[in-house]
């Protein structure tokens, strides 16, 4: 991304991890909304992966995605989501099937950062930076078309 002329600052996230994942794994209607306004430096993606209770272990995540219809109900907590008070866009992990062995039924999003129930609470670290944030998912409806990769 960055060989295209992405920005750096804020926009770390957005084109060096979530820009790659969009071009190996995301539809193609992904990569042509998102992918551009990557490189233009108009989309800030934060990062929503570490929780309260599970830190960074993945396999013992509890935000939950559940099924509904076409789209999927987000339920959950995120803390030290990256660029949580600039981003427009979030990449994030949730459980979309809580019976699945604890390292499978996880599944990626994309979604945009101010849908209805998506809280975001900044939180300052020692520098006074508020670059990181808190984010709560409160029956955030989303598409299944913002899911990366297949179904689960």
């Amino acid at each position: 991304m960055l060989r295209y002329g992405a920005p750096a600052a804020c926009h770390w996230f957005a084109d060096r991890q979530i820009g790659g994942s969009i071009i190996a794994f995301g539809t193609e209607e992904q990569k042509k909304e998102l992918l551009p306004r990557i490189l233009r430096g108009e989309a800030y993606v934060g990062l929503g992966m570490s929780e309260p209770e599970a830190g960074s272990d993945l396999a013992s995540l509890q935000t939950r995605a559940t099924e509904d219809g076409d789209d999927y109900i987000i339920d959950g907590q995120k803390m030290w989501t990256s660029c949580a008070r600039f981003m427009n866009y979030i990449y994030l992990v949730a459980r979309t099937d809580p019976e699945a062995p604890r390292h499978r039924g996880i599944s990626e999003f994309i979604i945009e950062a101010n849908l209805p129930g998506v809280t975001i609470t900044p939180t300052i670290d020692i520098t006074g930076s508020e670059a990181w944030g808190e984010v709560f998912y409160d029956g955030v409806r989303v598409s299944k078309k913002s899911l990366i990769g297949a179904e689960p």
